[in-house]
């Protein structure tokens, strides 16, 4: 399988259950996509900046938030995301939404019992209200 078999970026108006209903919309535009390059994507538009967004976390509810889908067949791994901070995060899941300020090095990795599923590079996207 390629990346856009294994991980896909939700509808826009999909509402994202797992943190209160947020839309999709709420957190991307229109633009946002990712290319592929086999396992290697590389995000492209818009990441809205968020504010107040505690069903996230209390302490982090401000920035800007991508949310990824992970395929059916990764339903019920232990599936470690690596944002680069030196704290992997390994979670039975394959709906992620991921802040981006917590990413370092603006790359993150998705596995699973050793294989890659995806890499993702959102040095491409375009943060919104973001200084600099």
């Amino acid at each position: 399988m390629s990346g856009p078999d294994r991980v896909s970026v939700p509808g826009q108006g999909q509402a994202l259950d797992y943190l209160g209903g947020k839309l999709v919309s709420e957190l991307i535009g229109p633009d946002c996509a990712v290319e592929w390059n086999g396992v290697d994507g590389k995000v492209t538009g818009t990441i809205k900046k968020v504010t107040d967004f505690t069903a996230f976390s209390a302490k982090e509810k401000d920035g800007h938030f991508f949310p990824i889908d992970l395929a059916e067949a990764y339903e019920g791994l232990p599936i470690t995301v690596d944002n680069g901070n030196g704290k992997p995060k390994t979670e039975k899941d394959r709906h992620w939404t991921l802040r981006v300020e917590n990413i370092k090095g603006d790359r993150v990795t998705f596995s699973t019992g050793g294989e890659t599923i995806a890499t993702l590079d959102l040095s491409g996207a375009t943060l919104e209200g973001a200084d600099g």
